[in-house]
Order: C-alpha cells, then sequence, then structure tokens
C-alpha cells in the first residue's frame, strides 16, 4: 500500500502562562483507516500536552466521503477534541506537501489556553438573519465584541458564498474571516463540511475565536492585470453583453489581439484569461491585487458576451487578467516575507491555507509549490489546509473580506498578551 506520509510538524508559543500548542499531520493514501491511525500518532506523540486538544481543524479527500462520519467519530474519540472544524478538497494541503486528487487526510490540533472556541452552522436559509446583527448574535450567543478572527468553510453550490460573507462581515466587522468554498474530485457539484462529528453537503460552517488570540490573513494573488481598465454598461445575470457600449467579446479580442495571442471566433482565450472586478472603482490607477478574481467560463457567440464567475453589474470596473505561474510565485513569496515582517517578532501557533483548485500542478507544472512556500519562510509552521473553490480573506486595500479567485490565502493563528 503506497503511502505519502509526511512528518509531523509542532509549534509552541506562549499567551500567558500556559503556552499555546499546534501539531499538525497528513497522509496520502488508499485507505481511510490507515490515515487516521498515522495522523493520530503523529498529532498526540510525545510532544503533546497531557490534555485532549481545545480544536482539531479535518482536511479530508472527498475519495473517503462515504467514511466521513465514521472518520471524524474515530478522530474524536481518539484525540479527544473539545471542537472539530473541516471540509473536503479536491486536493488536500499538509506542511509542504499538496496532495492532489489522490485520498488524503490532513489535521491541524491546537491547544488555545483562554480562548473561547465557538461553532456555528450555517445554512442558506440562515442568511437573512445576517441582515439583523442584532439578531443574528442573539440567535447564535455569538456577540462581536471580543471575536478576533473567523474561520469559514461554505459549499459552493448550495450557498451564496458572496451574501454569507458580506453578513458576517457586517455582523463582526473589524474581524479578519479567512477561509474557502470547499471542494472535490469525485462527485459532480457535490462538496461536505465538518462540525464535530457531523458532516454536510450544503451550507457552511464557521469557527469563531474570542480571546488571546487573533487571525492574521494573507492572500496571493495568481493573475496579471493586462490591457486596461474598462466600464461594464449592459450584462444579463452572469453574462457580460457589453464592455463600455461595445460588445464584451469584441473587447476581450481585440485585448488579445494587441498582447499577441492568436485568437478567432471559434478559439476565444479563456485558458489562462481571467476577469477582475475592481475592488475600489475610484482608484485612478489600478494594479495587481487591486482586484477580484474571477473565470471566464465562456463565450455568448450570438449576443458577443462574456459568461463570467459571480454576478457581474453595469457599472463595474473590470480588467481582463493573466494567470502567471511566475508572478504567482513571486507575489506568494513577496506577502509571506512582507507577513513575517509584520509579525515583528512574534511566533505565530500555526497556518491553515486555502488554494485554489486551479493552482497547483496545474498553474506550476510541479506539485506542492504554495505549501513548500509557506514552508521556506515560516520554516517550522505547523500547517494544514485543502484546495478550494473559491476562497475567502481581505481585499488587498481596504481589508474587507471577500470572495477571490486563483489565491493562495492565508489564516495565521497569532498569540497576544491577554487583557490583565
Amino acid at each position: 500500500m503506497q503511502q505519502d506520509h509526511d512528518f509531523p510538524r509542532t509549534a509552541s508559543t506562549s499567551a500567558g502562562a500556559e503556552p499555546f500548542i499546534a501539531h499538525s499531520a497528513s497522509v496520502a493514501t488508499s485507505s481511510w483507516k490507515l490515515a487516521v491511525d498515522l495522523v493520530v500518532a503523529d498529532l498526540l506523540g510525545h510532544e503533546s500536552p497531557q490534555r485532549s486538544p481545545d480544536v482539531l481543524l479535518v482536511f479530508a479527500s472527498d475519495h473517503w466521503a462515504d467514511h466521513f462520519g465514521e472518520m471524524l467519530s474515530d478522530l474524536r474519540a481518539r484525540t479527544g477534541a473539545t471542537s472539530i472544524l473541516g471540509g473536503s478538497g479536491s486536493g488536500i494541503v499538509g506542511d509542504g506537501k499538496e496532495h492532489e486528487c489522490v485520498p488524503a487526510l490532513s489535521c491541524l490540533a491546537l491547544w488555545l489556553p483562554d480562548v473561547r472556541v465557538d461553532l456555528i452552522r450555517l445554512h442558506q436559509e440562515s442568511l437573512p438573519l445576517l441582515e439583523a446583527p442584532e439578531t443574528w448574535h442573539e440567535t447564535t450567543g455569538v456577540d462581536a465584541d471580543g471575536v478576533s478572527g473567523i474561520i469559514l468553510l461554505a459549499d459552493p453550490y448550495r450557498m451564496d458564498s458572496h451574501l454569507l460573507v458580506r453578513g458576517l462581515s457586517r455582523c463582526y466587522p473589524e474581524t479578519p474571516i479567512v477561509g474557502g468554498m470547499t471542494s472535490g474530485v469525485n462527485h459532480h457539484r457535490r462538496t461536505w463540511t465538518f462540525l464535530d462529528e457531523q458532516v454536510y453537503d450544503e451550507g457552511g460552517v464557521a469557527l469563531m475565536l474570542s480571546g488571546p488570540v487573533r487571525l492574521a490573513p494573507l492572500v496571493s494573488q495568481g493573475c496579471e492585470p493586462v490591457g486596461e481598465p474598462w466600464t461594464v454598461t449592459k450584462v444579463d445575470r452572469n453574462t457580460i453583453l457589453e464592455i463600455s457600449n461595445r460588445p464584451a467579446l469584441d473587447v476581450l479580442l481585440d485585448t488579445a489581439r494587441a498582447l499577441d495571442v492568436a485568437t478567432n471566433r471559434e478559439s476565444l482565450p479563456f485558458g489562462d484569461w481571467m476577469i477582475g472586478f475592481a475592488i475600489d472603482e475610484y482608484r485612478d490607477r489600478f494594479n495587481r491585487g487591486d482586484f477580484v478574481i474571477r473565470g471566464m467560463l465562456g463565450g455568448d457567440l450570438e449576443r458577443k458576451g462574456i459568461v463570467v464567475g459571480g454576478v457581474p453589474r453595469a457599472g463595474q470596473t473590470i480588467q481582463f487578467q493573466m494567470r502567471d505561474a511566475a508572478m504567482a510565485d513571486v507575489d506568494l513569496h513577496q506577502h509571506l516575507v512582507d507577513l513575517r515582517a509584520e509579525l515583528a517578532g512574534t511566533q505565530p501557533v500555526a497556518g491553515i491555507l486555502f488554494t485554489c483548485n486551479g493552482r497547483g500542478k496545474k498553474l506550476f507544472g510541479q506539485r506542492h509549490h504554495d505549501a513548500e512556500s509557506v514552508r521556506g519562510v515560516f520554516r517550522s509552521l505547523p500547517l494544514a489546509g485543502l484546495f478550494c473553490n473559491g476562497e475567502i480573506g481581505p481585499g488587498e486595500r481596504n481589508g474587507v473580506p471577500l470572495l477571490h479567485g486563483f489565491t493562495a490565502t492565508m489564516a495565521m493563528l497569532v498569540p497576544e498578551e491577554p487583557n490583565p
């Protein structure tokens, strides 16, 4: 039985009298039972505290979807974790490795003394509650005061992710919200999220942290703006029909020709091309990081429109984008270096990586790129995560949580000195 078993990583850092501790471990193997055996052995090694972890994050390949319930029950029984949160991915991240499209399990165990942890189950039907923060706080019992970070996972097909992120941001203003939309390989338009021992194929789950810890987010894009900014002037649902009062496809093809990209009506430039929606439409100039990236799903040849991910609106500022592996590599490394400098010597407890399923080997031509990049800057950092159908993190300029595409997005758990 072939296995791809990563060595466990451990970190310990203090926010008070008792240290924060994190252990991470991952394994790729055909047997979910063996995966649990190996991961638990690593998580609860000789360096682990005597007490059970406060939080266990679980990311699992959907190859084992029929056994998710058994897996979670086994993990809960053997680790004694107080809270479990996680989800399915087409690829699973564990420390310096990315297990793409193979059966894999990655777990991150956290011991967070004096930190309050609240788990919230989210439904499409509960989204209207987020429009009234006071009602939401009363219903969930989690007020905005003191919440220092939210880790969010949601199903991309049965949950309006834009309304979800916007609503949570309204209820918890200035609170970092980081996460992703779950994904899968073997099941068309079906993914799973985990909360304790329960498995859900719709809605979402959130972990809210309060106390002497904060989330330090990072969002790194994998696209470069090309051509010039434009204004959307006519749309029909998720199809952009006109850009600056011209047929949208004509504008796209003219942009491609100006860059010397060979195109025609039968071979449209969609492969490595994306579209960026400006985060702040009132800027005079736009650079990489000033956009929310969406895929171009195809062309409406009859109406000369462009079908895009998301719901565009007339008046939005857009600019075409191109995926670029070299730029994405440099951008991620620079963001990691900048984050390390911003932490000013404070050692993160752990990292959670949400990377787009359009990255990985598809973009870089090799495995493990994003995970290895993190390890290259934060060498001893326990790390877990998954490949996503969309990543949740702050906008580059204004910090407001947004749903991104084609990014590597991270949440660093950073200890804070407790209030006296």
